[in-house]
């Protein structure tokens, strides 16, 4: 059984979902966490290293949900498909995680980490819908006179 909450929307397997859903769970469960930055291990003190965790979190929702529609509809989506809907689906959830985030002691929102969430989400896609393309194109046949087969084959 696959879901599509609107007819005519892709498909979204149960297990592509649920494994979203965790996903999700754990990037709210580390947004819910009032003192993240104190408890960041010491390779990741450096400037930025906040922004570079946020595109990868949500660089790797993007993949996942990316993965997710491609297998949940057996590779049949458009290439723009695969790549816009992984960065809206992402970019939205950063949205409400940037709002979630205001209810935190010693959070709160933070444009800049939402941009790296969308950076990240669409870094993600853009390479993984490149990827997709790419194993997409068939493959050219030997030129003539360069056969692959051996001598006295």
């Amino acid at each position: 059984m696959k879901i599509a909450i609107v007819a005519g929307m892709p498909k979204f397997g149960p297990v592509w979902l649920l494994l979203t859903v965790a996903y999700c769970g754990g990037i709210f469960y580390l947004s819910s966490l009032p003192d993240l930055d104190k408890a960041a291990p010491p390779w990741l003190d450096w400037p930025g290293a906040d922004k570079a965790v946020h595109a990868a979190m949500y660089g790797g929702l993007a993949g996942l949900v990316g993965v997710g529609l491609r297998r949940s509809n057996a590779g049949g989506l458009p290439l723009g498909t695969l790549f816009l809907a992984p960065v809206i689906f992402a970019a939205l959830y950063a949205v409400s995680d940037e709002f979630h985030q205001s209810f935190v002691p010693t959070r709160s929102p933070d444009a800049l980490d939402l941009l790296a969430d969308a950076a990240g989400a669409t870094l993600f896609a853009g390479a993984y819908t490149a990827w997709v393309a790419r194993m997409a194109r068939p493959t050219a046949p030997p030129a003539p006179g360069n056969s692959t087969r051996l001598p006295g084959d």
